[in-house]
């Protein structure tokens, strides 16, 4: 059989499309690529919003109940002076600490426990929680392992005070990890835990009306 040495030509419109599907194929390729990339952002960006969101629920409620002690310390300073102007004294920075007022971080756990109840709240998701609730920044790695290490140590001061807190493990793809969570306790059980509290050392005080005081 000759050789043809006689190259075939691609017709026009065949070559069109074939370039032009090479086009597409290139377009689906570098979305391929960047998909990972924009998902990731829109995560930390939805985080980032809903944090944002929630410190300003937060802010709002604050100012509320700011506003109403302030007008009751300025009632009360009239009371004993009228002559005084509530606001000589100007404004003052008061301390608070990375989780805000002293006892505020035991008592959102307590809290954010006894509202999921009776279901249980993996560790690490109330490390997260915690983040948002206090505006901490998850990606300072540093103090991360000092965050885990405090709301661990909370929880565990916590259950020696509140018997209806109770550790428990979940499982997340096919690893077990600690979790808590709140579940009514008899009168009974509570007596055993406060007992239990006292002979361990850690006998929690109480406030002038005989309630027992949070410690953060």
């Amino acid at each position: 059989m000759p050789y043809n040495s006689t190259p075939l030509r691609t017709p026009p419109a065949l070559k069109w499309l074939l370039n032009e599907r090479a086009a597409i194929a290139g377009a689906l390729a570098r979305n391929a690529k960047s998909l990972p990339r924009l998902r990731s952002e829109s995560e930390r960006a939805a985080k980032t919003l809903a944090r944002a969101k929630h410190q300003l629920g937060v802010i709002a409620r604050q100012d509320v109940e700011y506003a109403q002690q302030l007008a009751a310390m300025d009632t009360t300073i009239a009371l004993v002076d009228t002559t005084v102007n509530p606001s000589v004294a100007g404004t003052v920075a008061a301390w608070a600490g990375r989780y805000g007022r002293r006892g505020e971080l035991a008592r959102y756990l307590r809290d954010a426990l006894r509202s999921a109840s009776p279901h249980l709240i993996p560790t690490a998701a109330l490390v997260d929680m915690v983040d948002v609730h206090f505006s901490l920044d998850p990606s300072v790695s540093t103090v991360l392992k000092d965050r885990r290490d405090t709301i661990r140590s909370r929880l565990v001061q916590l259950q020696k005070r509140h018997p209806e807190i109770q550790l428990g493990c979940v499982q997340v793809r096919g690893c077990a990890h600690s979790a808590w969570c709140w579940k009514p306790v008899t009168n009974l059980d509570r007596l055993r835990a406060l007992a239990n509290a006292q002979e361990s050392g850690h006998d929690p005080p109480v406030d002038a009306a005989g309630g027992r005081v949070d410690r953060q």
